[in-house]
């Protein structure tokens, strides 16, 4: 048996129990309608957004390596992914509302 302490977390794997560790303090942001980033994979990032909008969000796999930080309101997808290109080198491409690529900037937008 292991005892956690508020603020801590553990795992359970088949091997067994993992010690304790600091808990994360963005584990809860969902909760409160956000998504945090810290240094997050942009493949991953759009994987994560996808869930909380209708539809198919994928990331061009020649933009998934840039990095994405900060704290995203969920409520408004679409508003965060009109952010998307002011700060990172990426144009979204809506095909219909259900239906979005995140690519590359083109390098005539650039």
């Amino acid at each position: 048996a292991i005892d956690l302490a508020a603020g801590e977390q553990g795992s359970l794997t088949d091997q067994g129990a993992s010690p304790p560790s600091p808990a994360d303090p963005h584990a809860g942001d969902w909760q409160r309608g956000v998504l945090y980033a810290s240094g997050m994979r942009l493949d991953a990032f759009a994987q994560e957004l996808g869930r909380y909008r209708p539809g198919i969000l994928r990331c061009d796999p020649a933009a998934a390596h840039l990095r994405i930080s900060g704290a995203f309101q969920l409520r408004d997808t679409d508003a965060v992914l009109a952010a998307l290109p002011s700060t990172l080198p990426v144009q979204v491409r809506y095909r219909t509302p259900y239906w979005v690529t995140i690519t590359p900037r083109a390098a005539a937008d650039a």
